[in-house]
């Protein structure tokens, strides 16, 4: 520093100190501005260059090197390219800090490139460059003196710098549970715990098994327990909601649904239950009350039309649009409903005593309302067999309601007249025993335009229907997710939680003002602030405190930390 020499062999010297030690915060801080510094003053252009290159996959986006625009230097840029614009937003205004993009690495940066591809490209063309005095502070006092150096700051509008910023709080966030685990767990236990855009991108731990499901079960009925089997994730007698979330994230990451949607009903389910999988191009976690209300139409209408037993491609596509028009309007909602009506085409849904809980919870006019809505979906195909008569009138009656409801319903919906049809049945006969005598049946014939014109209110019904849900909703099982132990965090020293409470007190310190804190209590101002951010980072997923020319406490942890002490 003070002869101006030998900058190159320091240089490696500390590269490869800091392929060694660069976990300790304070150690990579201190040495990456001291790179900084010997990178902005060395004269070999492409010896820096080369150095840069050894050094630069170790580096996160936050790192000085970054910040201080060396790395434009050392690249001669002119025009930025995505990686230059990224690496410089940490230095912009009121960017948050945080120590996540450092330890997730090159996951923040896909991440980031994933979700501000078109902010950063229109950035580009309102970007310039400035030449900019960068401090640098020595981590020994006894060189005290005032080191500056020459680096380039990118500058560019307010209103740039304010999208950019929020892009990378944005990306921060939604890697904070990741990183909240990494320190404790390997990549392929904590892999759901990374956004659903990420795992779309990335190769799944379990991609082999995924592959294998692909390949053998797609648009197929299997049971739970062929599915967990496949996946080799081990479970006694039933899915929990724990073991249910691992499923569908781990089918999601490769764009998979799973219909009943294990996680969305909220329950657990047995192994010998049958779901169906397909490939999904907006699969995605379902949310919101909707689908419950369709998945249950569907499933009473399913009940009815199995019970002639020959329930036909043709009654769950009817099923599936009249339900569609009238309950659900989100793509990923309908892609689930379709796939429920193809699985009943092969299983009997069940009821679990839904009508019994339907005839306890609502009053007779609201039951009138559902049981209009029921025969509608009941009757799509325009045919109602004698079977599915019977089934229909021992439902309404299930539920209370007298028969002569029903006469009316379908006095008004077409000809009461029976057309006899003839049922021919495969013979189990020998040539030589002769025919069999062939089945007779009746059926009802719908009148199919007045059939459209029963037009029960939606929105009651959706009431009559949310009525049950909310009785499932009591009665469902506890959520094995509340049952969780959380290990708690190793606390600090009293000591240092006098100087975190000094600390909280102000938003920026002066590095001569907390040092003296530190001096009073006795305690290294750099292995102190070491030793509080990894407290923080344990507890709260991030570093509280950030070295730059000053000591920038992060206002967001700052307030969390407040608030629950």
């Amino acid at each position: 520093l003070e002869e101006k020499k030998d900058y190159e062999i320091i240089a490696k010297e500390i590269i490869e100190l800091h392929s060694n030690y660069s976990s300790n915060s304070s150690f990579r801080n201190y040495s990456e501005s001291l790179l900084a510094f010997i990178f902005s003053k060395m004269q070999d252009t492409n010896g820096r260059k080369s150095l840069f290159s050894t050094l630069e996959p170790q580096l996160s986006k936050d790192s000085k090197i970054y910040r201080s625009g060396i790395n434009l230097k050392i690249n001669n840029c002119s025009k930025l390219n995505f990686d230059e614009v990224m690496g410089a937003i940490p230095s912009f205004e009121n960017t948050q800090r945080s120590s996540i993009p450092m330890k997730v690495g090159y996951l923040f940066d896909k991440y980031f490139k994933i979700i501000a591809e078109d902010e950063v490209k229109e950035a580009i063309d309102n970007i310039e460059l400035k030449v900019y005095t960068e401090h640098y502070h020595t981590a020994s006092n006894f060189l005290n003196k005032n080191y500056t150096y020459e680096g380039l700051r990118i500058q560019t509008n307010r209103k740039v710098q304010k999208v950019l910023s929020a892009k990378w709080s944005e990306s921060i966030e939604a890697l904070k549970p990741y990183s909240k685990k990494i320190a404790k767990h390997r990549p392929d236990e904590i892999f759901n715990l990374l956004p659903l855009e990420l795992r779309g991108v990335l190769n799944h731990p379990k991609s082999k098994e995924l592959d294998n499901l692909e390949a053998l079960y797609l648009d197929k009925i299997i049971t739970l327990k062929q599915l967990t089997e496949l996946l080799n994730i081990t479970c006694n007698d039933k899915i929990t909601q724990i073991i249910s979330k691992e499923i569908v994230e781990i089918l999601l990451s490769k764009k998979i649904i799973i219909e009943p949607n294990i996680l969305y009903f909220k329950k657990s389910f047995k192994l010998d239950e049958y779901v169906i999988l397909s490939k999904s191009n907006v699969a995605k976690m379902q949310t919101g009350e909707d689908y419950r209300l369709a998945s249950l139409v569907a499933d009473f209408g399913a009940d009815l039309a199995h019970s002639d037993d020959d329930y036909s491609t043709k009654e769950s596509d009817q099923i599936y649009k009249l339900i569609c028009s009238d309950f659900i309007s989100s793509d990923i909602d309908k892609e689930h409903l379709k796939l429920r009506v193809k699985l009943y085409e092969k299983y009997k849904p069940k009821m679990n005593g839904v009508l019994n809980k339907l005839s306890k919870s609502l009053e007779l006019k609201d039951l009138k309302t559902f049981s209009s809505y029921l025969i509608k979906v009941a009757l799509a195909d325009g045919v109602v067999s004698s079977k599915e008569e019977q089934k229909i009138r021992k439902t309404f009656s299930s539920i209370g309601l007298e028969q002569t409801f029903l006469d009316s319903l379908y006095s008004t919906l077409g000809d009461e007249n029976r057309n006899i049809n003839v049922e021919l049945r495969e013979s189990v006969l020998s040539e030589n025993q002769g025919s069999q005598i062939p089945k007779q049946s009746d059926e009802l014939v719908i009148d199919k335009a007045k059939l459209l014109q029963l037009e029960a209110d939606t929105e009651k019904v959706k009431f009559v229907l949310s009525e049950i849900l909310k009785i499932d909703a009591e009665e469902s099982v506890p959520n094995e997710e509340a049952q969780i132990i959380i290990i708690p965090s190793s606390a600090l020293d009293e000591t240092h939680k006098v100087l975190l409470d000094e600390i909280l007190k102000k938003d920026k310190w002066d590095k001569k003002e907390l040092k003296e804190k530190a001096k009073d209590l006795g305690l290294m101002i750099s292995a102190a602030i070491s030793k509080i951010n990894a407290w923080s980072d344990e507890k709260y997923g991030d570093f509280i405190i950030f070295e730059e020319d000053f000591y920038e406490i992060q206002a967001d942890l700052k307030k969390e930390i407040k608030a629950s002490a």
